[in-house]
């Protein structure tokens, strides 16, 4: 149990509870001492799997619940829970707060979930109709979508949600985005045999994209030893290209980068022929998480066993990765940076970048020998180093119940404080855990300052802007050009252009911005075929 036996870890826990105002410490202001433990009546069992938040800032947790006890025929349901920015339930949302959706009879599982502009929220998971728990083989996938109140949204798909059928096994969803176009996607894998990864696509109303791999989906069957591919995380590039992170099996993991054109076509300029594999010394590697950044760089987030260390002892490593696949050198060493912590075992789940570059990682903390575990946050000045403003040394480990806990999300509020949420164990028994929501402390970050521009001069006008962004510039040779918009961390919102071939000489465009984009601080992304990239910060005003 967690009594004293890991006294200095304790002592840091109690410094941070009634230390100085130090970002990273928990924030007694929110819920209980920082810490909100949903009231769900009847509930036996409880996970979380996303964190959102609405631009009134309004905070959104999807999971996974159990309600009476945990039987062959009483499995997992959906559960939304929606507060206000205090944490307090919010009552215009579902009954009290809470939503609950039962897709099939027996075992229904969200895995991600997406925010959409006009305020919708769609969830992806499995499901299985058989009379069987998670590891039933025949799951097929969903996607629901709620309206803001919390109801299900009846012009989407049947009566609000869309079920896809892959394979004759388990597929698994790991993925959701919005294109451009408004056409949804997601990506995961499947499980049978072996593993392969998909990717769906949906038009807007929740039907099949026919004219995506002929069904709507793609299977892209590429092995290596024998062993699967498990997708962990998908992201949309700048140029609207399709980017899959997983792990694959066999005599010691790697972890695998597939990238895609919009159509879900295999990239042939990226890494070997559309692939990149990545072992780190030669050792076990698991994919955690990744970051799109507005030039197309990205950042993985991962974890492996360490040789010449405990056997149980892992390490965490970023590694950035340039558009085209190479790795990026000028990130750590060679590309990569790696974060130890002796005595430890660190499993990653969760990433996020602040407005100024710097990186939140989440987790599970276990001392090495204890049976116990804890949430930890690490962050990480931009370069990949811990950053000492914050907790200790860039680490806060915080203590929910009273053995195993884990941050499965982690999220950012306007004020700039953390919100992480997850599951909590009391008893010892690993099947008993329940939904928590943390807040800690976070000062609101400044903007990094923006990327010098190429030699080229660039104008951006007006700014601040309310509907139409205008961009001049010239050309000093005939290239191919990508604009788009992104969020201040990188994500990509729209796509202006992608891989236009334009002229030598004079350029201007004016481009319309998304309809419901919210006020707040954005960044224009200019990218040539030619290597040269900038990124112009934008202020959207109402």
């Amino acid at each position: 149990m967690k009594v004293a036996t890991y006294s200095l870890l304790l002592l840091f826990i109690f410094f941070l509870k009634v230390g100085s105002a130090q970002d990273g410490r928990i924030d007694p202001t929110f819920g209980q001492e920082g810490v909100i433990i949903p009231d769900i009546p009847t509930v036996s069992r409880s996970y979380a799997t996303s964190i959102l938040q609405r631009p009134d800032g309004r905070i959104i947790v999807a999971g996974n619940a159990i309600f009476g006890p945990a039987t062959p025929d009483n499995a997992y349901d959906i559960v939304l829970l929606q507060y206000r920015e205090d944490g307090t339930p919010d009552p215009d949302f579902g009954d009290g707060g809470l939503v609950r959706t039962e897709i099939s009879p027996y075992s229904d599982i969200t895995t991600k979930s997406l925010l959409l502009e006009d305020g919708r929220l769609l969830v992806t998971g499995n499901y299985t109709s058989k009379q069987e728990e998670f590891g039933d083989p025949d799951r097929d996938v969903f996607l629901a979508s709620y309206l803001p109140d919390g109801q299900l949204d009846t012009t989407f798909g049947n009566a609000g949600i869309t079920t896809i059928s892959i394979s004759s096994g388990t597929d698994f969803p790991y993925g959701i985005a919005r294109q451009e176009d408004g056409r949804l996607l997601l990506g995961g894998s499947y499980f049978g045999r072996n593993a392969y990864p998909f990717l769906v696509r949906l038009l807007q109303d929740g039907t099949p994209d026919l004219e995506f791999g002929g069904g709507g989906y793609r299977i892209y069957h590429k092995e290596l030893n024998g062993a699967g591919i498990h997708i962990r995380s998908m992201l949309i590039q700048p140029d609207r290209k399709i980017v899959l992170l997983g792990s694959q099996g066999g005599t010691g993991n790697r972890i695998l980068l597939m990238r895609f054109s919009a159509d879900g076509q295999v990239d042939s300029t990226f890494a070997d022929q559309g692939l990149l594999y990545f072992q780190p010394e030669q050792n076990g590697a698991y994919a955690s998480e990744m970051l799109g950044q507005a030039d197309g760089r990205i950042i993985v987030g991962m974890y492996f066993h360490q040789p010449g260390v405990d056997a149980d002892q892992q390490t965490l490593a970023l590694i950035r990765f340039n558009y085209n696949g190479s790795l990026n050198t000028s990130f750590g060493t060679g590309g990569i940076k790696y974060l130890t912590l002796p005595g430890t075992q660190l499993h990653l789940d969760a990433m996020d970048q602040q407005a100024d570059g710097k990186f939140l990682l989440s987790g599970e903390y276990q001392p090495l020998g204890q049976e116990y575990s804890d949430i930890f946050l690490l962050r990480l000045l931009p370069d990949g180093s811990r950053d000492p403003s914050f907790g200790a040394n860039g680490l806060v480990v915080h203590s929910v119940g009273l053995y195993i806990e884990y941050s499965h999300m982690i999220s950012q509020q306007s004020d700039g404080k953390i919100l992480a949420t997850g599951k909590y164990n009391l008893s010892g028994d690993i099947s008993d855990y329940k939904i928590f929501l943390a807040r800690f402390d976070n000062q609101k970050t400044v903007d990094a300052p923006e990327p010098s521009l190429p030699e080229t001069s660039f104008e951006v006008f007006p700014n601040p802007v309310i509907q139409n962004i205008s961009m001049k510039y010239k050309l000093e040779t005939s290239e191919r050009i990508s604009i788009s918009l992104s969020d201040i961390n990188g994500r990509m919102i729209h796509s202006f252009l992608q891989n236009e071939y334009l002229s030598a000489g004079e350029q201007q465009h004016s481009f319309l911005l998304p309809k419901g984009l919210a006020a707040g601080t954005y960044l224009l992304n200019w990218q040539s075929d030619q290597g040269e990239a900038f990124s112009k910060k934008i202020i959207v005003q109402k």
